[in-house]
């Protein structure tokens, strides 16, 4: 029996300038967050619209933010790595990808290699650092029993290399109160600054 014609989704020209797409959006939301410190939902949307067609798509952004990774700029560095993050969290692909090179990924992220200092600037390449620890624990914590290379990772950040995790969550809780009274005294600060121009405009 014939097999059932089915007109494809996508040709292959337009598959061609989509994946020159996939790039320019991932370079260009890389370049936002360096710039910023801030990954956004918007962001968040834009990457995932893009891996939603297939794993091809994955595996072409896996790459790039692997690229990413190994620049010698701290900030490129932490910016690919909060992008790793949401699609690690999203992607099964994403995940067996990223945990097959878990560790060249924690060389690069969180200093696991005397050899392969991070690069400057220092305080943001601390601040990287922190942020891989953390977002690894977390990836063991919702993932390690599917991946064992991941819980592996993990183990090795833990006894190998003396992480004190339980430390480091009471850090993050500490940094995300203090992170939370900001915000309330910025609010606080608008506010006011709202009532006043109110008054003035009466």
């Amino acid at each position: 029996m014939a097999g059932k014609f089915v007109t494809p989704l996508i040709t292959a020209s337009e598959w061609c300038v989509e994946r020159k797409t996939t790039a320019s959006s991932i370079t260009a939301i890389i370049n936002l967050v360096q710039a910023y410190m801030v990954f956004d939902d918007l962001s968040v949307v834009v990457i995932e619209n893009k891996i939603r067609h297939s794993n091809d798509y994955v595996e072409r952004v896996y790459h790039l933010v692997i690229h990413q990774l190994g620049k010698e700029h701290a900030e490129i560095r932490y910016s690919a790595f909060q992008i790793c993050d949401e699609l690690f969290r999203r992607s099964h692909v994403f995940r067996e990808l990223l945990v097959s090179n878990l560790q060249y990924v924690m060389e690069v992220t969180a200093e696991t290699c005397p050899d392969r200092p991070l690069p400057p600037p220092r305080a943001v390449a601390l601040d990287l650092k922190k942020l891989a620890l953390r977002v690894i624990q977390e990836w063991n914590k919702e993932f390690g029993d599917g991946y064992k290379k991941l819980h592996l990772g993990f183990n090795f950040l833990k006894h190998c290399k003396k992480v004190d995790f339980n430390a480091l969550e009471m850090e993050n809780s500490a940094e995300r109160e203090r992170q939370r009274e900001l915000e309330r005294r910025q609010n606080n600060l608008n506010n006011e600054r709202i009532k006043k121009i109110n008054n003035e405009i009466k």
